[in-house]
């Protein structure tokens, strides 16, 4: 009898772990998962750092991973316009289905007069234009934008790039580990006849 139990105990621990474990596994993956919209470089935990009177083009980057058409986007500044504009001015930029990369070019420039510790605000609002019968009609929108805040001339962005994201390399090493230790727990535990 307490084999039994002992057998029944170890197949409910063996079985808690995988639903965990698949768990586990999609949380992360959600991560890789995107479907159309814009990221930034800069948002309000990192801001953009500049000195007064400097300047720097911001890449923003428009993507459109899900569906199954190319997609349009109107992009316009809404706020920011007294530091901020956007290089090529205010368009509609096509997205292929698939493409990650299309960049949205915005140049920041500060006033010699700003003073250390200001933060402007820039923004832009981006509408996914659908094509009509015969008209065009506004789909989804999005808000993005990010903070600029203004310091010393050592601490500005233009003269430290920041890090540019890359590929999230800690993620897939954690899935590859975890998909390795759960072939060897199943290994392991198989059950026998």
């Amino acid at each position: 009898m307490k084999q039994k139990n002992k057998g029944e105990r170890k197949n409910i621990v063996a079985k808690t772990f995988i639903v965990f474990a698949v768990f586990i596994f999609f949380f992360i993956m959600g991560g890789f998962v995107s479907a159309s919209g814009i990221a930034t470089p800069y948002h309000d935990d990192r801001p953009l750092r500049m000195a007064a009177g400097e300047t720097k083009v911001v890449t923003l980057v428009l993507q459109n991973n899900v569906g199954t058409e190319d997609l349009s986007f109107s992009v316009e500044l809404t706020k920011g316009r007294e530091v901020a504009s956007l290089l090529g001015g205010e368009q509609i930029y096509s997205v292929p289905l698939g493409v990650v990369d299309v960049p949205v070019e915005v140049e920041v420039s500060l006033p010699e007069g700003a003073e250390i510790g200001q933060v402007y605000k820039v923004e832009l609002t981006l509408k996914e234009i659908s094509p009509g019968q015969g008209f065009v009609q506004l789909a989804v929108g999005f808000v993005t934008g990010f903070p600029v805040e203004v310091v010393s001339f050592d601490n500005s962005a233009v003269r430290n790039d920041p890090i540019t994201p890359g590929f999230p390399w800690a993620i897939l090493i954690i899935v590859v580990l975890l998909a390795i230790i759960i072939l060897v727990f199943l290994l392991k535990h198989k059950p026998r006849k």
